[in-house]
């Protein structure tokens, strides 16, 4: 078990490394399943490449998902645990049901119901406590000293879930289903796991990879980060790399904790961006904006 960082700033290739190396690695062990985990709206643009790279026009042993699609991946194996998912418009009729009957009983939240939007940002709330895994009583305590509107928002958030029952789920809530599913899928134990194009990771998606660094075999992370900057020193928040920097940590302390061996970067872009080669302007500007000292 290895986790490799990827780093390198915009444009520097890490994409491209990393899609090399897997079709090559891919066309060496056949045997192998190797995953790519992109955000949702990247996962056929990445299939094409990768299509295109391997030279055999098909990629045979490389998956290209979303978090959710591998989760969906985990109920062909296991159709048991699949519940129905809950749209938007279903968690928006889930809610002004919710508001209708505990009108009474609310105290911050009582005025705002009829007004154009609430129950949009009510839905989206709901939806961000799911993906960073507030759904604990004891968490929401934490939350109380915030404020009185947080006894409001326990209130439908538990009303939420007594209502969704064992029958629906929202869709944020399928990493946390697959992190308890990962460890007994077929062809995850000696695989190859990629995660490119995110900026970070939620608590409930760390869970995950932290699952993943005790059953895969590899796994590779691509991270933004400039070339001349230590991934593993830390640095302020106020810092333009504090969130790549960020990640880097929580993922390295993650696989010390779990046992899986941290290799030694790779980090690409010390010549200077590839993608604005031929683009002076941009060039200067992804190497100086928002940098320290830079008069930007």
């Amino acid at each position: 078990m290895g986790l490799e960082f990827i780093c390198g700033s915009a444009g520097s290739g890490k994409s491209t490394y990393l899609y090399r190396q897997i079709c090559d690695e891919a066309a060496a062990h056949r045997e192998r399943n190797y995953y790519i985990l992109v955000p949702d709206q990247f996962t056929l643009e990445t299939q094409k490449t990768l299509v295109e790279m391997s030279g055999e026009k098909g990629i045979l042993n490389i998956d290209v998902l979303s978090f959710h699609r591998l989760a969906f991946r985990a109920f062909e194996q296991f159709p048991a645990e699949q519940k129905t998912i809950l749209e938007d418009m279903g968690k928006t009729m889930l809610l002004r049901k919710i508001f209708s009957e505990q009108k009474d009983n609310l105290v911050y939240f009582k005025k705002g119901i009829d007004r154009p939007g609430f129950l949009d940002e009510c839905k989206s709330f709901l939806c961000e406590l799911e993906q960073y895994g507030i759904r604990e009583t004891e968490q929401f305590e934490k939350m109380e000293t915030l404020g009185r509107k947080f006894e409001d928002i326990r209130l439908i958030h538990d009303c939420f879930k007594e209502k969704m029952g064992d029958t629906y789920q929202m869709a944020e809530e399928l990493v946390t289903q697959l992190t308890g599913m990962i460890e007994q899928m077929d062809g995850i134990g000696d695989s190859v796991v990629c995660f490119d194009g995110f900026t970070g990771f939620t608590p409930i998606q760390n869970k995950l990879l932290r699952e993943l660094m005790q059953t895969a075999e590899k796994i590779y992370v691509t991270v933004t980060l400039d070339a001349w900057e230590d991934p593993m020193k830390k640095v302020s928040m106020h810092k333009l790399s504090y969130l790549s920097k960020k990640t880097i940590q929580q993922l390295a302390g993650a696989a010390k904790e779990c046992g899986c061996m941290l290799e030694k970067p790779e980090v690409l872009g010390k010549e200077g961006s590839i993608r604005f080669r031929s683009a002076p302007a941009l060039r200067f500007l992804e190497r100086h904006l928002f940098r320290p000292g830079n008069q930007i």
